[in-house]
């Protein structure tokens, strides 16, 4: 039990983290629209964000968990890979030769005028892949806790539960 209050109090701490604390005017300002809204306008608009991005956490947590094992069965592959990758990252960081892929930003724009749940879950889920790793610490962590579940079932609901205390 006290492990599903400490994944609990890590969503509320990455909600409040500095790194994510600029995103409060944001979501608020996307929950308001344009005009006065009613209560439930809001509150579907807020729950469709929050299940946006629990939907992409869980999908990571359950993802993690299926994923350890493998890791785990592979480890001499991943570490001789790793130790490439990382070899590879840092010459192109040092500028000796550049790697196209990594040096490119995308950005994606959308612009929508319609409101409601809908418009909502895909925010949720766009703020997920984009605001991740500013969550780094916090996710990390609980997807390490994922990682070392029994079944992909409770690493889905350990994020389940992360996901909760950052909505």
């Amino acid at each position: 039990m006290g492990e599903y209050l400490l994944l609990f109090i890590e969503g509320i701490l990455a909600f409040i983290s500095p790194c994510f604390l600029p995103m409060i005017p944001v979501y608020l300002t996307y929950l308001i629209g344009h005009g006065n809204q009613d209560q439930k306008k809001l509150t579907a608009n807020a729950l469709g964000f929050i299940l946006g991005f629990t939907l992409v956490f869980v999908a990571l947590g359950m993802t993690a968990s299926q994923l350890s094992k493998f890791f785990v069965e592979e480890r001499l592959l991943f570490q001789r890979v790793g130790g490439v990758l990382l070899i590879l990252f840092g010459l192109n960081m040092a500028g000796l030769f550049r790697l196209g892929f990594l040096n490119r930003d995308t950005r994606f724009q959308l612009k929508t005028k319609k409101e409601g749940f809908f418009p909502s879950l895909l925010f949720g889920i766009i703020i997920s892949f984009g605001w991740s790793p500013c969550l780094g610490a916090f996710l990390g962590a609980a997807l390490i806790q994922a990682g070392n579940s029994q079944t992909i079932w409770i690493g889905g609901f350990k994020l389940l539960i992360f996901s909760i205390g950052l909505g």
